[in-house]
């Protein structure tokens, strides 16, 4: 009756080839992974805290764990376990901690504004200064047409 298992080359163990086998595989799952982006709560409904976290640190994978972390530290030391209540059971955040945590946010808002009012003025700048309007301002593609 001849063999169902593979060849395999000499000095080589089925258990040697299986740990070698799974290491690669664990490789090509980390690789994968780390292109991935991490959120913290991904149910339905996510209490306020959670969004927050989602729009303030979109951390990758490779910065994981963070968010708690980071979210103790804005909120002026807090330790990780208090963050941890915040962020998965309703109606604990201190209401101190919930306004700075709004101060962050018009803060944030205020420096995406300024910069998007920044970006305006340089489009408006750039065109006003061309000397011939791109391809794209006539209606021409870049194929000739």
């Amino acid at each position: 009756m001849p063999s169902l298992s593979p060849h395999l080359p000499p000095g080589l163990s089925p258990v040697a080839a299986g740990r070698w086998g799974l290491w690669l595989l664990g490789r090509l799952s980390h690789n994968r992974a780390k292109h991935r982006a991490f959120v913290v709560s991904p149910r339905k409904g996510a209490n306020i805290v959670c969004r927050f976290l989602n729009l303030m640190l979109p951390w990758s994978v490779d910065t994981y764990p963070g968010h708690k972390r980071a979210l103790a530290e804005m909120c002026g030391g807090v330790c990780v376990g208090t963050v941890d209540q915040w962020m998965y059971v309703e109606n604990r955040l201190p209401v101190k901690r919930a306004l700075r945590l709004a101060e962050i946010c018009e803060a944030q808002a205020a420096a995406y504004s300024a910069l998007g009012v920044e970006f305006r003025e340089y489009a408006e700048r750039r065109t006003a200064t061309m000397q011939r309007p791109r391809n794209a301002a006539l209606g021409r593609s870049r194929r000739g047409g």
